[in-house]
């Protein structure tokens, strides 16, 4: 007998022990299934049609589409997500790299590896570039704002580097800048700001005034002191960088700074991920957490398997969550 309704064309398995978690890719919504489940399932989408009609579970994956009828063309779907993504093409995102200099020699930063041979010398970044940046930056984003199709979900300014606090004077300059600007009405008020930081030239100056301009700060940290130590160490020794990282996390939550850990993820606390982002919650007291895969540079090369087995240890954990806050 045929089948009346089939998984969608954008429905993906992932197996994990027991369960298997059933993720559709356009709508990013997954449900959980152990094998009794999914065998349950796989048995009323063999029957004949009609007969799954007053299935609790199959009209609920029908709902959520991860079920659709037998000739369903789904061309149609992935048209109107595409359409509503690739909108109107403009700028609404604006990177500052404030230094190409850093106080830390990570030993598997994609940003030093870049370079073929040791860089010729160090570069800040000017007030007037910034400024100058800044300002062609509102221009921009003014015109798009003009396009009945440009709904940006939060514009956004980002700071970065190098260790982007070791030119921290033109930091408040910008932000100054910025905050004039959208007084002026030359930049939107929902326009956000963020830095990248590893943490260890954090003062009370710099985490008061994140804190007074909304600033959030993504502080590099690793996990528990030896995981973070084993790959995060000072220039010019290899001494780890723990102690630093946490004292400056420590300055911005006094402070009231929007702060959110950046972990990324290598060979020394992938098997651990689960356990670690629990102690970034309860041990380091930081509720918002971004892990960041390895990239590859000439220095440092990531093997094809440890790629595959980190995707599929943060796809658990983020799901776990998911399932979790259901």
């Amino acid at each position: 007998m045929k089948k009346s309704v089939r998984f969608s064309d954008f429905v993906h398995f992932f197996e994990r022990n027991d369960t298997t978690a059933i993720f559709h890719a356009l709508s990013r919504e997954v449900v959980f299934a152990n094998k009794e489940n999914l065998t349950e399932l796989n048995n009323c989408l063999s029957q004949a049609p009609g007969t799954d009609a007053n299935n609790e579970t199959i009209n609920y994956l029908l709902q959520e589409k991860f079920l659709v009828p037998v000739n369903t063309d789904e061309t149609d779907s992935l048209k109107l997500m595409q359409e509503s993504i690739l909108q109107h093409p403009c700028i609404d995102t604006l990177y500052l790299l404030l230094t190409n200099n850093c106080n830390f020699a990570c030993k598997y930063c994609f940003f030093e590896g870049s370079y073929n041979n040791p860089k010729e010398k160090t570069i800040n970044m000017t007030k007037k570039l910034a400024i100058d940046s800044v300002r062609q930056f509102a221009g921009f984003l003014k015109k798009a704002c003009e396009y009945t199709d440009f709904n940006p979900y939060e514009p956004g300014i980002v700071f970065y580097g190098g260790e982007p606090f070791i030119n921290a004077d033109i930091f408040f300059a910008t932000v100054e800048e910025v905050v004039t600007l959208k007084n002026s009405g030359l930049l939107p008020q929902n326009l956000a700001m963020n830095i990248n930081t590893n943490g260890s030239l954090i003062n009370h100056e710099i985490a008061s005034f994140c804190a007074k301009h909304n600033i959030e700060v993504d502080v590099s940290l690793d996990g528990y002191q030896s995981m973070h130590d084993a790959c995060r160490v000072w220039k010019g020794g290899n001494n780890g960088t723990f102690a630093e990282v946490m004292k400056g996390i420590n300055i911005l939550r006094e402070a009231g700074a929007k702060t959110c850990i950046s972990c990324t993820i290598s060979e020394t606390n992938v098997e651990e991920l689960p356990d670690i982002f629990n102690w970034f919650l309860d041990g380091a007291g930081v509720g918002n957490v971004g892990f960041n895969p390895l990239l590859n540079s000439h220095q440092y090369k990531i093997d094809d398997s440890f790629c595959v087995h980190a995707k599929e240890t943060l796809n658990w954990l983020i799901w776990d969550l998911y399932r979790q806050a259901k």
